[in-house]
């Protein structure tokens, strides 16, 4: 019970990772972000929770597992919440040119 557990608060974390990096940034949709944010953060320490009823090896194949999707959600889209790459990117072609 407790392995079908910590699959679903996992597979329910990934799929709000992957709805709010979808769903906007923080100035366009700044409510959505704090809500969606949220909700993973409290199905992380539930799926943290649950995992430490599970044998080892069985934990350990799951925080990979889990690490893997949850990294691939969060990879599904470019960064939301800061435009600073644009800004330094910009500054790399313009200070060498003193312009």
């Amino acid at each position: 019970m407790a392995v079908t557990a910590t699959v679903l608060l996992l597979a329910a974390l990934t799929t709000i990772v992957a709805g709010t990096l979808h769903a906007g940034d923080h100035e366009s949709a700044p409510g959505r972000l704090l809500v969606g944010y949220a909700l993973a953060w409290a199905l992380f320490a539930a799926a943290a929770w649950t995992v430490r009823r599970l044998p080892r090896r069985t934990a350990t194949v799951l925080v990979l597992l889990g690490t893997a999707a949850v990294l691939l959600a969060g990879l599904a889209t470019p960064p939301r919440t800061s435009n600073d790459a644009y800004r330094y990117a910009c500054a790399v072609a313009v200070v060498p040119h003193q312009v």
